[in-house]
């Protein structure tokens, strides 16, 4: 087990780190940033999800009344929200190909969006 203060090798069954003390037994594995961010994502996603849910059950019109300009805003909103997931990712050559894939769903996305905004 490496100490999380100094990243110095322990025995497994070490309480104590050899190098500077630190408790090994108390310490919690720090949070990756990749981590927040697919947790953000997929946060914004449910919530997305769950108020047209809800705005679709409340309103038997909602495609044809101003809450549609609600909906598709956080339609919007989830579509940029898949930026997140490249950056998530550690591999600087897949971090390219999944910012070139997210920009086209975030393209296709808002274009759609668009569309029926206008009808």
């Amino acid at each position: 087990m490496n100490c999380f203060n100094c990243l110095t090798p322990n025995a497994d069954d070490a309480k104590f780190c050899k190098n500077c003390g630190t408790s090994l037994y108390f310490t919690k594995t720090p949070k990756s940033p990749s981590d927040i961010l697919l947790i953000v994502f997929i946060t914004i996603g449910l919530i997305v999800n769950i108020g047209q849910f809800i705005i679709q059950q409340a309103f038997d019109n909602w495609y044809q009344a101003p809450i549609k300009y609600a909906i598709s805003g956080a339609w919007i909103l989830q579509c940029l929200s898949f930026i997140l997931l490249p950056l998530a990712i550690k591999d600087t050559s897949l971090k390219t190909v999944g910012f070139i894939l997210a920009a086209i769903w975030i393209i296709y996305g808002i274009y759609s969006n668009v569309i029926f905004l206008i009808r």
